[in-house]
């Protein structure tokens, strides 16, 4: 893990049973600074979380993974996952 992660609530918001959160994270991960920005949707029953949904760009969870692997992100084209 990164030990000057930073997380900042952009919004959150709250509808039925769903809170949805956009968030920004920074800090430094393998010896590289990072930067991404994340949704996250969780579903709640009996006042627990029963569900959880995150979405970040691919390319951020890449720049975590390894050095190696970002130049293998950046000729990707950016795929539409919501009509699969």
């Amino acid at each position: 893990m990164s030990p000057d992660m930073k997380m900042t609530h952009i919004k959150t918001m709250a509808d039925d049973d769903h809170v949805i959160t956009w968030s920004k994270s920074s800090g430094t991960m393998n010896g590289q600074k990072m930067e991404m920005t994340a949704v996250e949707i969780a579903k709640f029953k009996d006042g627990k979380a029963i569900e959880h949904w995150m979405y970040m760009d691919p390319k951020d969870m890449m720049k975590m993974m390894s050095p190696a692997t970002e130049h293998k992100m950046d000729d990707m084209p950016a795929k539409d996952t919501t009509k699969m």
